[in-house]
């Protein structure tokens, strides 16, 4: 199974590629830089790509790779070397989300940042610390304060004056010496180039409905041949089926001739299901040539 890596037309062009009239999949380890000639592209996901600046305040925490907090989010085991990056007590990192893969002033809030400390996204590592978040369309700024988080939270672009923002800055805000806060990635909600939203929005259990449809847009060329759904879970709530990450979880979706629409059976989806506000789901959608790409979205569930 490979990672989604896609080239835009006109990055294939100004790299020297020959055949510029058909985008290219290839495949890569993770969601990283992708080397071209001396340019770099990115994946198409919600993720975070590269870092940019690394501030990490390096106090001797084990784990001050700032590369940590880069692509898709896994499974973290304290027993393992964790994914994600201890930035130190004042440390930081800015990380870019990529060439059209840009974060967008949507409706309601348009990315989450995981924080490994007691991230109910990565239970069992610690008392959560709290972060402060500032985004910019530039590498050096301006940058402009979204707020601070304790623990993984949400962000909203709405009040910022910017209609989307490729880069985000992350500072420890008063973690604990000497690890800092320690970041385990960026999620987009409201994301360039790829989307998921739900309908409805708001599933309310006491309206009976046989189907829950996610709405995609994923890059042309991308042909689904299947999709599940591989996490439901709440920031406020633990997950009903740990590890909550791209775990066992897969609630089996049938996607539209067109590829646009995924309909998901209701009953199978509020059985894992929590109650409240801010669910986050996650679907994984493989192509016909195996291909894999994550999208998520928030949705509210109701009694």
């Amino acid at each position: 199974m490979k990672r989604l890596a896609f080239i835009p037309l006109a990055a294939m062009a100004l790299a020297g590629c020959q055949d510029a009239t058909q985008p290219v999949w290839v495949d890569t380890p993770h969601a990283a830089a992708l080397q071209l000639s001396s340019m770099a592209y990115f994946a198409v996901d919600p993720f975070a790509d590269a870092v940019v600046e690394n501030g990490v305040n390096d106090q001797g925490q084990g784990f001050p790779d700032p590369d940590g907090v880069l692509g898709n989010l896994e499974v973290l085991d304290p027993a393992k070397s964790p994914p994600v990056v201890g930035v130190g007590v004042n440390g930081f990192v800015v990380v870019d989300m990529g060439f059209g893969e840009e974060i967008l002033d949507g409706p309601g809030n348009d990315f989450m940042v995981v924080e490994a400390d007691g991230s109910l996204l990565a239970a069992g590592f610690g008392a959560a610390e709290p972060f402060a978040v500032s985004v910019s369309n530039s590498p050096t700024g301006p940058f402009v304060t979204l707020g601070t988080r304790t623990g993984s939270g949400f962000l909203d672009l709405k009040n910022s004056g910017l209609k989307q923002a490729r880069y985000v800055r992350l500072q420890d805000a008063g973690g604990f010496s000497p690890s800092g806060a320690d970041l385990q990635g960026v999620v987009a909600f409201n994301v360039a180039g790829v989307d998921l939203k739900f309908t409805p929005h708001t599933i309310n259990r006491r309206r009976k409905a046989e189907h829950v449809r996610g709405h995609v847009r994923v890059p042309r060329g991308f042909d689904i041949a299947s999709a599940s759904i591989v996490l439901i879970t709440a920031l406020d709530e633990p997950s009903p089926t740990p590890p909550p990450y791209f775990s066992t979880l897969s609630i089996p979706g049938t996607p539209s001739v067109n590829g646009r629409v995924v309909t998901f059976d209701q009953a199978a989806f509020l059985d894992e299901a929590t109650d409240g506000t801010n669910v986050i789901v996650a679907i994984e959608l493989t192509s016909v040539s195996d291909e894999v790409v994550y999208l998520f979205d928030l949705i509210s569930i109701r009694n």
